[in-house]
């Protein structure tokens, strides 16, 4: 098992680059030690910091929102995931930087999944192989009221697991659903599936937690 190790400031990153992973962050005094670790080696995803101020061992893994009388039901997140075109992948990338990128993305409701596709090579296929635990935020596109500048904004941030889809005729599928939101041109989604889709890689996010949060800008 190949590991690398990062010092700033007593900051230590250890990354474990083998697949399936778990994401353990320790705080103790004044080092902050973040693991990114396989599951057939103990680590078990759960965040324990034992400094004031944050989640405690055997506490809930994701932190409830503070502000109650903001959050959205689950409906309306889902409503949300499924209509919006897109939003930001946030993965684990090279030396424990956080890496975002705007996707396209599918909300499945048969089986409650959200799906990417991409190609085969690359920074965020990389992060994705070492570490699997991403989140993804989705925005509506604000609504205002008359004369007033600021928005009201509704977001939803996904936490979840990465799976790899393998069945080339189920990234088909999807792939064609994912187009669909875009473009009705069934003419145009198959002779880009019949091109791209050999070349296509596709991911889907198991959620594990789903937040979603209304605000106005002012």
């Amino acid at each position: 098992m190949a590991v690398c190790r990062a010092h700033t400031r007593g900051f230590e990153s250890l990354i474990a680059h083998r697949m399936p992973c778990t994401l353990t962050t320790v705080m103790k005094r004044s080092t902050l030690t973040t693991y990114c670790l396989p599951q057939d080696e103990g680590g078990n995803g759960d965040i324990q910091i034992d400094r004031a101020g944050g989640p405690q061992e055997g506490t809930e893994m994701f932190r409830e929102m503070l502000r109650k009388k903001q959050q959205l039901p689950q409906e309306e997140c889902i409503r949300i995931l499924r209509e919006e075109l897109r939003g930001v992948l946030s993965v684990l990338g090279d030396d424990g930087y956080p890496y975002g990128m705007p996707m396209n993305h599918y909300y499945n409701d048969e089986d409650g999944k959200i799906y990417f596709h991409s190609g085969k090579k690359g920074h965020r296929t990389d992060a994705l192989q070492r570490c699997g635990k991403v989140s993804f935020c989705v925005c509506d596109s604000g609504t205002r009221e008359a004369g007033d500048w600021a928005l009201h904004i509704r977001s939803v941030i996904v936490f979840g697991r990465i799976e790899f889809v393998e069945d080339r005729e189920t990234i088909y599928r999807i792939a064609s659903q994912l187009s669909r939101k875009f473009t009705d041109d069934e003419e145009y989604i198959r002779g880009e599936i019949e091109r791209s889709g050999p070349g296509t890689m596709m991911f889907a996010l198991v959620p594990e937690h789903i937040t979603g949060k209304a605000v106005k800008e002012s």
